[in-house]
């Protein structure tokens, strides 16, 4: 195992909107450009199934899951969010750096009924291995 430490939780909408506040204010409805661009690329994403429970060390400081689904994200996603991704695989446990790895994001939906994203890298071969279901991937806001 590596030397990975706990994930943090945060929404990507929250941890842009955390960045934008932190800079020069952006123009008038660049906010809202990037939302509908972020909806768009977001379409016909399927989230998939975990084959069984996270692997990596994940905190949820806020409240008990109920359901956690992965879905890839799409490239465009470092362009616009710049997230900050944990390099352990959630599936198998190790880490992604220096091998076939894709950006995604856990779908973590508590039972008390909000959900969080999060984003994190899982090796390419096993996001394949996790059962594709037929739910749209959330949407960050």
């Amino acid at each position: 195992m590596s030397d990975v430490g706990p994930l943090e939780i945060m929404s990507i909408g929250g941890w842009l909107k955390k960045l934008i506040d932190s800079q020069a204010a952006p123009p008038e409805g660049d906010w809202e450009a990037t939302q509908a661009k972020i909806e768009q690329l977001c379409k016909g994403i399927s989230t998939r199934e975990l084959p069984g429970p996270i692997k990596s060390k994940l905190t949820l400081p806020f409240g008990k899951p109920a359901h956690i689904r992965i879905a890839q994200d799409p490239l465009e996603f470092e362009e616009l969010l710049a997230p900050e991704r944990d390099a352990c695989c959630p599936v198998c446990g190790t880490t992604t750096e220096g091998g076939m790895r894709v950006p995604a994001s856990l779908e973590i939906k508590l039972v008390e009924g909000n959900s969080y994203l999060q984003s994190i890298w899982v090796h390419e071969a096993c996001l394949k291995g996790c059962t594709e279901t037929n739910e749209q991937r959330a949407v960050p806001s």
